[in-house]
């Protein structure tokens, strides 16, 4: 693997810590818990675990056979979750590479893995099924009724439920039950989900180009839909306020900024510079409040935004590389991106360049 480490990129933004070029393509990655470890699954199979600070290979996996996926670190770092080609979901110890389970996940590929937040239960989506085991490997539910290929899983807020999306909705999902307790009618096909840290919004980004955005009240759920855009709705993020939500219309980022109802949301803050579509979007924040939007996009660019004031980035990057994802440690302190011919990119924040 080569790599370039330590560049300072312009006067305001962040600094490279690495590019190093893998093999095979890449397909996911992931941070561990104390975000010093990258998780890189492969379309070759293998899951390369490199050093988050410098891109040095740490140990290699096996993967899964035809491809693997989806990769997820369980909350404690003791284990790694990944899907595949082969219908399985397998688990690791991280530090030996010794594989710990190997499960079914109910016979088409697997796209999604993720650990629950206490670490205690695992869900996988497979084709239109979403599988729940206990950390132990005891099958716990989940639902194999989608009316499509399942595209998103999300924990809820109580840890033991999912969110998964397909077309034409939203499941709420609970381990120990073979049936949704809640269905979200989404009127067409969902692409990507994003549910709100204060846990009262879903948006859902739609083929249709539009979003659905759901408000979780106590007795009752609002929904309202978001039309206009010109381009299918891949990306979404939310800032930890949950007023924020941003969102990918092709090559520009619209940003909504809701007030104390969500009728009461104002013209949206379209954010121009990227040529190609936007693939990845992040809130980033430092201590005293100040926030920094971050886009990616297929025209090589890593872009810092003001989200709400100003048209155009405070600052942006290119890579000689188109860039199909964006990932941030869970400090927020490294950005990892992955490049569309095996790159994998890092860059690191200090407190200066986070307004």
């Amino acid at each position: 693997m080569a790599s370039t480490r330590g560049k300072r990129e312009g006067a305001r933004g962040p600094m490279r810590l690495f590019d190093i070029e893998l093999l095979e393509g890449i397909s996911a990655v992931a941070f561990s818990p104390e975000g010093l470890r990258i998780a890189a699954a492969t379309f070759g199979g293998p899951v390369v675990l490199v050093d988050a600070r410098s891109g040095a290979l740490l140990r290699e996996l096996p993967g899964h056979e035809g491809g693997t996926l989806a990769v997820s670190f369980s909350p404690d770092g003791e284990q790694l979750a990944t899907g595949g080609w082969d219908g399985r979901v397998r688990v690791h110890d991280p530090d030996s590479g010794r594989e710990l389970h190997a499960w079914d996940a109910g016979g088409a590929w697997v796209e999604h893995v993720q650990w629950s937040p206490s670490g205690g239960h695992l869900a996988a989506a497979a084709g239109r099924s979403v599988r729940i085991w206990s950390r132990r490997g005891t099958l716990k539910g989940g639902y194999e009724q989608h009316a499509s290929t399942v595209t998103s899983i999300q924990w809820s807020a109580s840890g033991t439920g999912i969110i998964s999306s397909c077309n034409g909705g939203l499941h709420r999902l609970e381990a120990g039950r073979k049936r949704p307790l809640e269905t979200l009618d989404a009127e067409g096909a969902v692409l990507a989900v994003a549910i709100s840290p204060n846990r009262r919004y879903i948006a859902a980004g739609k083929q249709d180009a539009s979003i659905r955005l759901w408000a979780l009240r106590s007795s009752r759920v609002d929904s309202y839909d978001m039309p206009g855009y010109r381009a299918k709705v891949r990306a979404l993020a939310w800032n930890s306020a949950s007023n924020l939500l941003a969102t990918g219309d092709g090559e520009q980022v619209v940003v909504w900024e809701l007030g104390a109802r969500v009728r009461d949301q104002q013209r949206p803050h379209l954010l121009k510079a990227h040529s190609e579509r936007v693939t990845g979007l992040a809130f980033l924040e430092d201590g005293a409040g100040s926030e920094l939007l971050l886009s990616t996009g297929q025209d090589g660019q890593f872009c810092g935004w003001n989200p709400t004031r100003g048209r155009r980035p405070l600052w942006a990057l290119r890579a000689d590389v188109a860039l199909e994802g964006l990932t941030l440690s869970p400090d927020k302190s490294i950005a990892a991106a992955i490049g569309a011919d095996g790159r994998l990119l890092a860059w690191s924040f200090a407190s200066s360049v986070r307004h």
